[in-house]
């Protein structure tokens, strides 16, 4: 896999100007560029020959895209944005016409990872949660759930300083009673 040949590359100290494990902005880029082109052709992705669970499957990987998106943009927005935001990658690139894509200043970057992440949090039309809760017999460990898209959208409006949308999302979480405190480990 791509990991174990990152590891031996370090390992055997064989890193290159063109190559650099811990390239966060080129590595958080590339997973955005694979959300875009997913999220694009997700409507003709047949993931089961059964209609309703294709139907299921498709709508939690497209919110899963949309978090991950979102996730990747609030990173880079974190470690390079500062004020000046970083440039937001919301279309697949189809040719050097869409290739650049200008910086965006740090409120539009916000909004963006706001709504990606909102539309992860959110319902589908049958009111279903776009993503499956922890404890649905739906969830695979490892995967997203609907507690992670509300407790980072918590997060993103603690560091805007947007105090009550935190308190709300952060409640969504609490209340969804999903999640525990860890038992004291002494």
């Amino acid at each position: 896999s791509e990991m174990c040949i990152r590891d031996r590359n370090m390992a055997l100290g064989s890193w290159r100007p063109n190559y650099n494990p811990f390239d966060t902005w080129t590595n958080c880029y590339r997973q955005i560029r694979n959300m875009n082109y997913f999220l694009e052709r997700a409507p003709h992705i047949k993931f089961s020959n059964k209609d309703e669970l294709n139907t299921v499957i498709q709508r939690r990987s497209k919110g899963e895209a949309y978090f991950l998106r979102a996730l990747y943009h609030y990173d880079l927005m974190r470690l390079y944005g500062g004020v000046n935001g970083i440039p937001i990658v919301i279309e697949p690139v189809s040719g050097i016409e869409n290739a650049y894509v200008p910086q965006s200043p740090a409120s539009k970057v916000y909004e963006q990872v706001i709504s990606d992440f909102e539309y992860a949090a959110g319902l589908n039309d049958d009111d279903s949660p776009r993503l499956p809760k922890r404890l649905d017999p739906t969830y695979t460990s490892g995967r997203v759930t609907n507690g992670a898209a509300h407790a980072f959208l918590a997060e993103v409006y603690l560091t805007l300083g947007r105090w009550e949308d935190a308190v709300r999302e952060a409640q969504e979480v609490i209340s969804s009673e999903q999640y525990t405190l860890v038992n004291d480990y002494q």
